[in-house]
């Protein structure tokens, strides 16, 4: 990126390798992914501000000078800040947004991610109970329907 360019969704859909490399995943895989990933988000901001707060009044709108305007650009930067591992100053810079407000965005989206994705039973387990159960309830290879996301086969 040069300049002022923010990184945004339609500069990075340009270059699959490039999504590929920032997202873990592919077009087809980030595509499945955004309605959910939108159905989650606005379920929260339906009751939450951005900062947390329980909303009592107006209703959530994104705006056009928003630094993450589209749900693309929200799970591109969610997806991509979980990958790489940056610092929230670094990614702050990347997506031209303060260190304050990374950590506003961050903390919200990997909520809204984390609910999207234990939606669609996809969050890997944290117990062994847990894995042991899933495994038993898990149908079998035949049956199994195809999953969203590939790399979760």
């Amino acid at each position: 990126m040069e300049g002022n360019v923010m990184c945004k969704y339609q500069s990075i859909i340009e270059n699959p390798e490039k999504l590929r490399s920032m997202t873990g995943l592919t077009a087809d895989e980030f595509h499945a992914l955004v309605p959910i990933f939108h159905t989650a988000f606005e379920a929260y901001m339906k009751h939450r501000t951005i900062d947390g707060h329980v909303r009592y009044c107006r209703r959530y709108v994104s705006y056009a000078n928003s630094p993450l305007p589209t749900t693309e650009d929200k799970l591109l930067f969610i997806l991509t800040y979980l990958k790489q591992n940056p610092t929230q100053v670094m990614h702050g810079h990347i997506f031209q947004m303060s260190q304050s407000n990374v950590s506003k965005w961050v903390h919200l989206l990997h909520g809204a991610l984390n609910y999207a994705l234990s939606q669609q039973h996809l969050l890997p387990a944290r117990t062994a109970d847990e894995l042991a159960q899933r495994l038993q309830e898990e149908p079998p290879p035949s049956a199994a329907p195809t999953p969203l996301l590939s790399m979760t086969a």
